[in-house]
């Protein structure tokens, strides 16, 4: 019996589905933990270690840690798989943990604005829009090293001020919409510390 000879895009073809499967179940993953995260702090008893990862109130600023962290948690595990084969690993990654923020913001602010309102569906509808973004992002960036080459710096960049931001904001916020907890002119952490 002949051998057919192996396509050239074979292994490239391979390579693609398992870096589409990794994207997937950070997709998933991050979806599931944001979910979870989103009253981690109320059922710590307000534990203030904590409150840097997970969301202290019902400010927008807050919720964006519910993608953001599980984001770097999957990209941390991932990086064992991919970094070597995957030369934009790093670049991809940052550009989509700071795009899924952006999304989110841009998303809220649009359809309250428009609706004069805010709905608990369309906010987990712009969650889960964020989470398809950014990991569709990364995935672009993966496969097309060349293109992620001009992002390298601002993606760099854009991560280590959200790195910082969020533990610095968390307990200094500053007086901005963006910070303030949903309808009460309050900032910061809220609730009682656990005794």
């Amino acid at each position: 019996m002949q051998q057919i000879p192996q396509s050239p895009h074979r292994a490239p073809g391979r390579r693609y589905q398992r870096l589409r499967t990794w994207e997937i179940l950070g997709g998933l993953w991050i979806l599931a933990a944001g979910f979870l995260l989103h009253s981690a702090y109320e059922w710590s008893g307000h534990w203030r270690p904590i409150a840097a990862f997970v969301p202290v109130n019902e400010s927008v600023w807050e919720h964006l840690k519910l993608v953001f962290w599980p984001g770097v948690v999957f990209a941390l595990l991932e990086s064992r798989f991919l970094a070597q084969e995957a030369t934009s690993f790093t670049t991809a990654k940052g550009l989509s943990l700071c795009c899924m923020p952006l999304v989110i913001i841009a998303g809220f602010y649009a359809y309250t604005h428009i609706l004069g309102d805010n709905s608990l569906a369309l906010d987990i509808l712009i969650f889960m829009l964020s989470i398809l973004v950014g990991q569709r992002l990364s995935y672009s960036l993966l496969v097309r090293p060349r293109e992620a080459r001009a992002w390298r710096l601002p993606s760099r960049a854009g991560l280590a001020f959200l790195l910082i931001a969020f533990p610095l904001f968390t307990f200094y916020p500053p007086h901005l919409t963006l910070f303030e907890h949903a309808g009460t002119g309050l900032y910061g952490i809220l609730g009682q510390p656990a005794r």
